[in-house]
C-alpha cells in the first residue's frame, strides 16, 4: 500500500496558506461511523483510478490509517491495518478537524482539499459534541471560502431517527443561513440499496421540510443534481486483495468502483460550477461571526437572568411590605415599623483573574435573604485560573478539562465532574436593604397623619414596582432580540432534538 508522501499529501494549517482561485475546499461532515474517513481513502484512488482494472494493477493510496477485518472464502478472518496515526482512536475515528490535500489538474481543478471532521452524535456525550463542533468551528475559522458542505449519511438511517435528527439539526444550528446553498449529500455504503438514497431520504426530507417551513425559512435543496450515492468497499476490497486475501464477487466491486468514481467526479462539477449548477462559495468569516454573537448571547444570558432574578425578588418583597400596610389597622407605632421599607439589592465584584468555582449542589451554600433562599459559590477549585479562551460564567465548558486542578475529567480539589465546574469573572451579593425617611417620625402626630404617610408610602411602593417591570419588561425584548437574530440568521437556531437524543442515550 501507498502512503500517500507530503508533495502529494499533507495536514494543513491554515494560518500560512495561500489558497489559489481554482482551489476546491470541501468540509465533511457526518455523524460518528458514518465513513469520513474511509470515503477521503477511497475518494482520492477514484479521482486517481477512475477504472477498476487499472487501480487493481496499482498501489492503493491510503491517506488516513485504516483497520478492518475481512473473511476469505475458507472462512478465516484476517485483520487488514494500514498505518498509524495518533489523530484516530482505537476505534479508528477522527478526534480533530484535519485537511487532506492533493493536487488534481484536470479541467481547471488545481488542488483539493478535503476537511475531515470529528463525527457527531458522539457516544461519549453530548458535552464531547459540543466540544467537536467548537474545534470544526476554530479550524475552519483560517480559511477564506467553502465551496462546498458535504454532509455524509448512510442509506438506511430510517431506523435511527432520534440520532438522525439529533445529529443534523446539530450541524445545521452552526452554519450561517447563506450556507444553505451549498449543502450536499453524500450517501456511503449505497450498493445494498442500489446505488440509490435509500430509505433515509424519507427522515431527510422531513427535517429539510420543516427547516424550510420555520424562520429563517432557509430554502436546503435535495435532488438529484447535489445528492451523491457510491459505495467504498471496493476500496476495502482491493486493499483486502492486494494484502493476499483472496475474495470472491470482483465483478459487484468492479461495477461498485466505476459507478463510485463517476459520482465522485459528478460531485467535484457540481462543487466547482462546471457543471449546470452555478454555485457561490460560502463565505466562511459568515459562519464564524454568526456563531461569535451566539457565544457573545450565552455570556450575556448569565447576567441577564441574574438582574431578572432581582427585579423578580424586589417585587414580591414590595407586594409582601404593601400588603401587610393595607392589611393590618396599625397604630402610630406599628406604622413606624413598617415605614422601613425592604429591598434586596446586588453586590458586584470584578475580578482581575477568572475562578474556577464547582456549581454542584454539594459545594454550594444555599443562604436565606429576606425570606428568600439565594446561593453562594464557596468551593473555589482554582483562585485564579490562568487557563484562556473558556466561556464566561457557562457551567461545563469543554476547555475546563485542561484546567490544572483536573485530572480524567475530575476536580482534584472536590472530586466533583468537570462539567459541574465554570469559570467566573465576578462574584456577586444580594443582601437586605432597607429604605427610610429621617423626617417622618416629626410628621407623625396623630391618626389621621399616620394614615395619610401610609397612603403615601403606598403610592411611592406602587411607583418603584413599576419601574422595575419596566426594567424586566426591557431584559425580556433584549433577550428576545438575541433570540431573534440567532432566529434569523442561522440555519436552524436551536437544536429541538436533543431531548429526544438525551432519552435515546438513557436508555441505551
Amino acid at each position: 500500500m501507498a502512503n500517500i508522501d507530503e508533495g502529494d499529501r499533507f495536514t494543513e494549517t491554515f494560518e500560512a496558506i495561500t489558497v489559489s482561485d481554482t482551489d476546491v475546499n470541501i468540509l465533511l461532515l457526518g455523524e460518528t461511523g458514518v465513513g469520513k474517513s474511509t470515503f477521503i481513502n477511497a475518494f482520492v484512488n477514484y479521482l486517481e483510478f477512475e477504472k477498476f482494472d487499472i487501480a487493481e494493477k496499482s498501489e492503493v493510496r491510503c491517506l488516513i490509517p485504516t483497520k478492518f477485518v475481512v473473511m476469505n472464502e475458507d472462512f478465516e478472518e484476517k485483520v487488514i491495518e494500514i498505518g498509524k496515526d495518533d489523530n484516530e482512536n482505537n476505534t479508528m475515528t477522527t478526534r480533530q478537524a484535519r485537511t487532506n490535500v492533493f493536487p488534481k489538474n484536470r479541467k481547471g481543478i488545481h488542488t483539493i482539499r478535503l476537511i475531515d471532521t470529528p463525527g457527531i452524535g458522539d457516544p461519549r456525550g453530548i458535552d464531547r459534541d459540543d466540544e467537536n463542533m467548537e474545534n470544526i468551528l476554530s479550524y475552519i475559522s483560517h480559511i477564506e471560502n467553502i465551496h462546498a458542505i458535504c454532509f455524509l449519511l448512510k442509506p438506511n438511517n430510517v431506523r435511527l431517527t432520534v440520532i438522525f435528527h439529533y445529529c443534523i439539526r446539530r450541524l445545521l444550528s452552526r452554519l450561517e443561513k447563506s450556507a444553505s446553498k451549498n449543502i450536499i449529500f453524500l450517501f456511503t455504503n449505497t450498493r445494498i440499496t442500489f446505488y440509490q438514497p435509500g430509505e433515509t431520504i424519507t427522515a431527510l426530507k422531513a427535517i429539510l421540510k420543516d427547516i424550510k417551513n420555520n424562520p429563517p425559512f432557509a430554502d436546503i435543496k435535495f435532488g438529484k443534481d447535489n445528492a451523491f450515492s457510491l459505495d467504498n468497499e471496493s476500496f476495502r476490497y482491493l486493499l483486502a486483495v492486494q494484502n493476499g486475501v483472496e475474495l470472491g464477487d470482483r465483478q459487484n466491486f468492479v461495477e461498485s468502483w466505476n459507478r463510485s468514481a463517476e459520482e465522485c467526479w459528478r460531485m467535484l462539477y457540481y462543487v466547482t460550477g462546471q457543471g449546470n449548477s452555478k454555485l457561490t462559495p460560502h463565505k466562511v468569516k459568515d459562519t464564524i461571526s454568526v456563531n461569535e454573537a451566539s457565544r457573545i448571547i450565552l455570556q450575556l444570558s448569565q447576567p441577564l437572568a441574574d438582574n431578572a432574578d432581582l427585579i423578580n425578588d424586589n417585587i414580591k418583597s414590595l407586594e409582601r411590605h404593601k400588603q401587610s400596610l393595607l392589611r393590618d389597622k396599625l397604630c402610630i407605632a406599628d406604622l413606624e415599623k413598617n415605614l422601613y421599607v425592604p429591598v434586596i439589592n446586588i453586590r458586584c465584584k470584578k475580578l482581575s483573574q477568572p475562578i474556577t468555582v464547582c456549581t454542584a449542589k454539594s459545594c454550594i451554600e444555599i443562604y436565606t435573604v429576606n425570606d428568600l433562599k439565594k446561593y453562594r459559590y464557596n468551593q473555589k477549585c482554582h483562585d485564579p485560573c490562568y487557563l484562556q479562551n473558556v466561556l464566561r460564567e457557562h457551567v461545563g465548558s469543554p476547555e475546563l478539562i485542561n484546567c490544572s486542578v483536573m485530572s480524567n475529567h475530575k476536580c482534584k480539589i472536590c472530586s466533583c465532574h468537570y462539567s459541574s465546574h465554570m469559570h467566573i469573572y465576578y462574584t456577586i451579593e444580594t443582601y437586605e436593604d432597607q429604605i427610610y425617611s429621617e423626617g417622618v417620625k416629626t410628621q407623625i402626630k396623630d391618626r389621621e397623619a399616620a394614615m395619610d404617610i401610609t397612603k403615601k408610602l403606598i403610592a411611592s411602593m406602587e411607583s418603584r414596582k413599576a419601574n422595575y417591570e419596566n426594567e424586566m419588561d426591557t431584559i425580556i425584548k433584549t433577550m428576545a432580540r438575541f433570540a431573534h437574530f440567532l432566529q434569523r440568521n442561522l440555519i436552524a437556531p436551536y437544536n429541538d432534538a436533543v431531548k429526544a437524543y438525551i432519552e435515546y442515550l438513557l436508555d441505551r
